[in-house]
Parts: C-alpha cells; structure tokens; sequence
C-alpha cells in the first residue's frame, strides 16, 4: 500500500461508513400532544428495530407499539382510541403512530372513605382533595395510584402498621364513557411507641436518651424519629446515624425503636481562608472536642486572623435536658479591631444559659465580664464591664444555605452598672429582623436593624458599646463603620442609635447563579437620624458551602463616592 493510501485510509473509511452511521430507527408520533403524547413516547420509548430487521421483525413492533401506545393513553382515561402504525423501509426502518385519542372516559360514581379507629384524622381528606379525583373529572390511572401511596404513606407515618384496603377497584364502562372508583382503607389501631433501644458507643446512654423527640406510651409518628435523627446526625458525636421504628416487631399495640450510631473522630482540625470587603484577607483555624466525655460535653478553640479584626475564642458546651437546644455555655477570648473609627483590645469571659421555649423561641440568658481597652477619635479609655444579657430568637426557613422563604427575628438586650463591678452604665436594646418572599422565579428580601442605648453619655462608653454604620451588613456603599456622629475633627465616634434597613430582588439568571438590585439606607445616631442611602446590584452563587456574594454598591449622599464592592460569604438568615 503506498503511502498516499496509507495517509488517507480513514478517511475514505469515514466516508464510507457515514450513511450507515446516520441511518436509525425513528418513530413518529402523530394526532396527539400534551400528557398524551408525552406518555406515549414514555410507553414506547426504547422499542426499536436494526436496520437490517426483516419485515416480520416489523410487524411484530408494530403490534407491540399499539399496545403500548393503548396503555399508555387508557392511563389518562383515553379508551376508545384509534391507534395504527405504518411502518417503512428506506436505508432503516421508520415508524409512525397515528392516533385519534377519541373522547375520554370520566369518572361516575367515586367513593373514597377510611374506616377504623383512625378515621377522624383530617389528613385522609386532605389527600383526597389534593389528588385531583372528583366526580366528571377525566380518568387518570396515576391519580388513583397516587391517592393508594399517600394514603398508604400517611399510615405508616402516623403508627397505623395495620392499614389494609377493603376495596380497591376502578370499574370502567369504555362504552358508556364512564369509570366508578372504589376505595376504601381500614386503619386498625394505632400503634404507640414501645421500647427504645439505644446502640451508641461511648456516650452516656442516658444523654441519648434526651435526644428522642418521644416518650413510652405515646402515640407513634414517624416525624419524631426524623426529627431526632436530624438532631443526632447536627450534634456533631456521630460519623452516621440510624433511628428507625421496627414494626415486625410490634405486639400488643407497641412499636420498638431502635437507634444505632457509629461514633464520630473526637478532635477535629478546621481551617479556611476567605476575605471580606470590612475585613479584608482572613483566616479561620479552628480545633474542637466533640465529645469530652461520656456526658458529651463539647469544646471549641478558634482562631480569626484579619487586618480588621483578630479574635481568639474558647467555648466549652454542656448540654441540658434537651441537648439538641438547651446547654450551657462557658465562654472565654480576647478581639482585636483596628478600623477608621476605633481601636480597641477586649478580653471577655463569660457564661450562657441557652433554652429553646414551647413556643419555638430561643432564650439566651448570659453574663459576661469585660476588660477593654479602646481609642475613638484619638481619646483613649479603659472600662471594666459586668454585662448581664437577654435575648430572643426564631428562625423558619425553608432552606438552610439558600432559602427562598423564610424570616428570622433577634430581640437582645444587656446592661451594666456602676454597683455591679461596671465602670460605666447603659442598657442597650437591639431588633435584628430578616424576612425572604418568593417573588416570580426570584426572591424578594428585607433587612432591619435597629438599637438604642439609655444611660451615661456616648462619649463615656468603651466602642464596643456604640453603634457604627456602612460595611457589608449595613449600609453597603460605604465603608465599614464610617457613618455615625463625628467629633469636631470629622472623626466617627459612634452613636447612641441605629437604623439599617435593606430591601433587594435576586432572580436566577443561570444555573446557581442569581443576580439583581437592592437599595440601602440608614446610620448611626445620637439625636434625630440622618439616614445614608446606597443603591447597587448584586451577584450571588449559591454554592455548595453557602451564599458567596459580590456586591456593587453606589453611594447616594455622598458625593465624592464612586462604586464600593462588597464581597461576603454567609447565609441570607
């Protein structure tokens, strides 16, 4: 062979070969569209014939692709349908379904209904009316067997381990046009919760034990085994996780519970590195005991290196009763801030109470001792603080990173005393709201912040205390902590007020990608508020590890200001 064949041979293989290549079979769907069509091509999709099929191969396809094509639209209630295939031969075999759906059969006489000692339950109904059968509706086979799962779903979950159906039965009259639904479930008696066998090695049973949404004798609900799976699975002691009901096992109107876990690493070691617009480059290096002991007693050491800020903190957590919300916290750590508006060094020590009430609220009680040291405007103090603390908390979100709905709500308040070891005396109330609508295929959010502080005059008060505005999660377009009353050389020493407010849309433009306008106002204040307002856009991506967003803001009362990005990563509530 020469070389000039040599060099082209697959080439002129490629060529030969590409009609065969190209040729496949196809079908053609023709007279309906919609769900019939889409069901159809569901039921006959993967029937297919080589190209070199012989024509009795064909034929039995054919015969195969009307009778799909028949279930398919019997389904949606389509009976009496027209359905022909013609099928033809070129380079490979081609296929056309011809269907006239013809009128569809409705429903007559339904009759939905549960018997048993569970019967009262609302939620049967509720799942009737959602299932879209209703007398004159079209038929629809999925519906029917949507409604036998939920119903069959909701027995499980609800502790009735012995619901059975009486009758279950559709009786079509194709000629008449008309389908009678029976169904009919029996619930038996609802099973409660029996024993709770515990299989975790080393904690404390009794901890464990604290962690079941459930008591012995109460009636069964699968949310409470999930609910405590959930809590184990956050509480950082286990690698994994089951807690499951053993219904082969039920007898005498009890149902077990069994939970086993698989010890999670004592110590773990974390580090990250991020940058935010108020605190530029920074670091996080952290390391924690997530099990101390067979109580689970946890602690935490933590370490934030930034040009703006540094702080090193020690947390040590005991849980209470409830251990998935109650604890109490010991809390020990030094900060460091160097901006434009203060420099200050604090040292804190201090001890939390944390109870989450019947109402859904979290309570946090707390007092903490502090020594700072701080310059604002040139003036340097130093304060000792004795601060008992009060705050309240709630949060609903349909989603923990990236929520769509939702809101949260902080109320806090703290004070210290001249007769309670405080060099200075204040109470300090503060409202942190946040609230997240859906709106079209986007989302619409609102933010508020606002304070107040009673007692000696601003100027005796150490900077933690003070109120500051602008920065990322205040007034974005300036820059952080640079709005709030000014001294006479125009320097910020902070206020006595604040109000913040933020109203923005996010549509998604591409994948997790979401992108719209927000606009900014508010400031720190002594007397009567002069508010800053900021306008912008915002670019957010919904990453795996949570929210990271760029914001481009413009200031409006200021006129030496351009464009100011924000670039921050954190949940929206």
């Amino acid at each position: 062979m020469t070389y000039t064949m040599k060099r082209f041979l697959p080439l002129w293989l490629m060529l030969w070969t590409l009609p065969a290549l190209a040729a496949h079979f196809q079908l053609q769907i023709i007279g309906v569209k919609g769900a019939l069509k889409d069901n159809v091509r569901a039921h006959v999709d993967g029937l297919i014939l080589p190209c070199d099929a012989r024509p009795l191969q064909a034929h039995l396809l054919a015969r195969r692709l009307e009778r799909q094509a028949r279930r398919a639209l019997e389904a949606l209630g389509h009976y009496r349908a027209d359905v022909r295939v013609a099928m033809r031969h070129d380079t490979c075999w081609h296929a056309t379904l011809r269907i006239d759906p013809g009128a569809p059969v409705r429903i007559g006489q339904l009759t939905l209904r549960v018997l048993g000692p569970g019967a009262g339950d609302p939620a049967w109904q509720q799942l009737a009316q959602k299932s879209g059968l209703k007398p004159g509706q079209t038929l629809n086979h999925g519906h029917y067997e949507q409604l036998k799962r939920d119903w069959q779903r909701h027995a499980r979950e609800q502790g009735y381990f012995d619901a059975r159906f009486r009758t279950h039965e559709i009786a079509v009259d194709p000629d008449a046009g008309q389908a009678d639904i029976r169904l009919i479930l029996t619930t038996g008696s609802r099973y409660r919760f029996g024993t709770t066998d515990i299989a975790t090695a080393r904690l404390d049973p009794d901890l464990v034990h604290r962690f079941l949404r459930w008591k012995r004798g109460e009636p069964f609900r699968l949310r409470a085994l999930l609910d405590t799976q959930q809590d184990l699975t956050d509480s950082g002691y286990f690698a994994s996780i089951i807690v499951r009901a053993v219904p082969e096992r039920r007898a005498q109107g009890m149902v077990p519970v069994r939970v086993e876990g698989a010890p999670a690493r004592r110590w773990l070691a974390k580090g990250g590195v991020g940058y935010s617009t108020d605190t530029g480059p920074r670091l996080n290096l952290g390391l924690d005991n997530r099990r101390v002991n067979r109580q689970g007693h946890q602690a935490h050491l933590g370490l934030l290196l930034s040009p703006a800020r540094s702080e090193t903190t020690l947390r040590y957590d005991i849980p209470l009763t409830r251990p998935h919300t109650d604890r109490f916290t010991f809390t020990g750590g030094y900060q460091h801030e160097d901006t434009d508006a203060q420099l200050s060094d604090r040292w804190q020590l201090g001890i939390q109470w944390v109870e989450a009430l019947p109402s859904d609220w979290l309570r946090t009680v707390g007092v903490a001792f502090e020594h700072e040291r701080s310059r604002v405007a040139g003036v340097d103090d130093t304060y000792r603080l004795l601060m008992p603390s009060l705050s309240f908390t709630r949060r609903e979100t349909d989603r923990l990173l990236f929520p769509r709905r939702g809101w949260r709500v902080s109320l806090s308040a703290r004070m210290a005393a001249r007769a309670l070891l405080s060099d200075v005396g204040f109470t300090q109330l503060r409202l942190d709201a946040n609230w997240l609508h859906p709106l079209g295929s986007g989302r619409l959010g609102t933010r508020l912040s606002m304070g107040t502080t009673f007692g000696d005059d601003i100027d005796r008060l150490p900077a933690s205390i003070r109120f500051f505005a602008g920065g990322d999660q205040s007034v974005r377009g300036y820059g952080y902590q640079s709005l709030g009353p000014k001294d006479a050389d125009g320097k910020v020493v902070g206020g006595r007020n604040l109000i913040t407010a933020s109203v923005g849309y996010l549509h998604p433009v591409w994948r997790r990608l979401h992108t719209g306008p927000f606009m900014d106002v508010g400031n720190a204040f002594n007397q009567s508020p002069e508010l800053k307002r900021a306008v912008g856009w915002a670019l957010v991506w919904d990453s795996p590890v949570g929210p990271i967003e760029l914001d481009m803001a413009h200031p409006l009362d200021d006129p030496t200001g351009g464009v100011r990005f924000h670039f921050t990563l954190g949940m929206a509530l």
